[in-house]
């Protein structure tokens, strides 16, 4: 059995062909679920606890009882990791509804799928016309109902670019399909508030708690429109996965001078020695 083929299904590490949702489950016959995508760097989950706490949070709010603690949790991740033997790859873990509120929790591994060559080149991304509803508390969590932000991606990649991202019902900026989305001018670094409309990024906690103030860079978080971030002079996006990748290019706009910037640059360096302990 290959390692990135193996899962953790309810207590046990078994194949993932062999791991099965049953059709009632309420995952399956609504997305009531949650998931969390983990980079793990040499055996280790960056941020795990960030990620479960805010699993658990959402879980809490969807009315998915805890069947395990997060402490048990935790534990079964390290052992996940143990039996996978493998240095870096993407860990998602998800826990759901289940039947007769008695939740499924699983663990699947893939490969992390960006490259060197991507942060060279930078992305691009695709203003959709798909809209974010700042007022549903479903955007705020990391549901398993994830078909508006597959349906942006799968477009925004027919069509060229590496990322979808959202306005909300307001006009104003949002976040990517699978990011969040920040960009600079004049010394300043701007990202939309989280009442825009999105996800509160495990990443983008970070840099504007930790990163960004250790920094001494002024952020900026409100409401802005697309204008703003064709006018940006650098602009960046962050997942757990991707962590800091620059931001080239909306719609036919060029952002800055098309490259990675200075800023963005120094944020990537200052974040890898905070998040793999080197500062």
């Amino acid at each position: 059995m290959e390692k990135l083929n193996i899962a953790f299904f309810n207590n046990q590490i078994i194949s993932a062909a062999d791991a099965v949702i049953p059709i009632l489950d309420q995952s399956v016959q609504y997305g009531w679920g949650l998931f969390e995508t983990i980079k793990v760097n040499k055996g280790i989950p960056i941020m795990l606890e960030e990620h479960l706490r805010r699993i658990f949070a959402s879980a809490s709010r969807l009315k998915i009882e805890n069947s395990i603690s997060k402490a048990d949790l935790t534990g079964n991740v390290y052992k996940f990791l143990e039996a996978m033997n493998s240095n870096t790859f993407v860990l998602k873990v998800a826990i759901t509804k289940g039947v007769n509120h008695t939740p499924n929790i699983f663990f699947t591994c893939r490969e992390i799928g960006y490259s060197e060559k991507d942060y060279v080149k930078g992305f691009s991304a695709k203003t959709t016309d798909i809209r974010r509803n700042e007022s549903s508390p479903l955007v705020y969590m990391k549901t398993l109902n994830y078909m508006e932000n597959i349906m942006a991606k799968q477009e925004a990649r027919e069509r060229g670019y590496d990322e979808a991202i959202f306005l909300n019902s307001k006009g104003f900026l949002s976040e990517g399909s699978v990011s969040n989305l920040f960009f600079i001018r004049d010394l300043k670094i701007y990202t939309p508030k989280l009442q825009c409309g999105l996800l509160p990024g495990i990443v983008r906690d970070c840099l504007v708690k930790n990163i960004i103030p250790r920094m001494g860079m002024e952020l900026c978080e409100g409401e802005y429109e697309p204008s703003h971030l064709f006018d940006a002079e650098e602009a960046f996006l962050t997942n757990s996965i991707m962590e800091i990748m620059p931001l080239v290019k909306i719609d036919e706009v060029v952002i800055g001078k098309g490259s990675k910037g200075k800023i963005t640059d120094m944020l990537s360096k200052e974040y890898e020695k905070f998040v793999y302990g080197q500062g």
